[in-house]
């Protein structure tokens, strides 16, 4: 083969190797940076999410503890459970347990289980005490009625007979109102923990490393 066409041969060749090696080269550099981009990204996705249910619960607890001050301060006046302050507080925290699962994001073990035990304990507790209040609420009712049908049936009773006879007919019913009287101070009183655990939360998240 001439020289001149076997020199040129030659060098396209090398260049031609030099470009694929330079497009290697350029391919995992670019891939490098994707991939950084993306852990970048992620970690900024993640802290945002963090971020986001931090804000969340702190909006839920700084109510909450208004809240339970105020069940407290309704009982202690009229003895009553009052339902619209327990779902304004059941309703405050929808937003935290909806994204609830994001807990798992955070590398505080100790936090997150605190976080978990407080929701847990104050949904049961808040249901309970509703559950109790509404159970008193149907068993006077039914008992006010059975009085007056009493009454109504016998004009000659007094109110003090009334009664004893609406006890005799609900024995069941009203061993449970017992129950339920003597257990809802209790109640009360553990609302005053709940209150308690929501004001450690709230001091943990201060210093919590996103």
């Amino acid at each position: 083969m001439d020289k001149p066409l076997l020199w040129a041969l030659e060098l396209q060749q090398g260049k031609s190797m030099e470009q694929i090696v330079a497009a290697v080269i350029g391919g995992l550099l670019a891939a490098g940076a994707g991939v950084l981009l993306q852990s970048t990204q992620e970690r900024k996705r993640i802290k945002g999410l963090k971020q986001s249910l931090v804000r969340a619960i702190q909006d839920d607890l700084s109510l909450a503890v208004t809240l339970y001050d105020k069940i407290i301060d309704e009982w202690d006046k009229s003895q009553i459970v009052w339902f619209n302050t327990v779902n304004e507080l059941l309703e405050s925290r929808l937003t935290v347990i909806n994204n609830r699962d994001y807990l798992v994001l955070f590398d505080d073990d100790d936090f997150r289980l605190k976080v978990f035990k407080y929701y847990n304990k104050s949904f049961q507790q808040l249901s309970t005490l509703q559950n109790s209040q509404q159970q008193k609420y149907n068993i006077e009712s039914k008992f006010n009625e059975i009085v007056r049908d009493v009454k109504m049936k016998d004009a000659r009773l007094g109110h003090e007979k009334a009664v004893e006879t609406a006890i005799s007919l609900m024995p069941n019913e009203n061993q449970n109102l017992r129950f339920i009287n003597a257990s809802l101070p209790e109640n009360i009183g553990k609302i005053k923990d709940l209150k308690v655990e929501a004001k450690e939360i709230l001091a943990c998240l201060t210093d919590l490393k996103l």
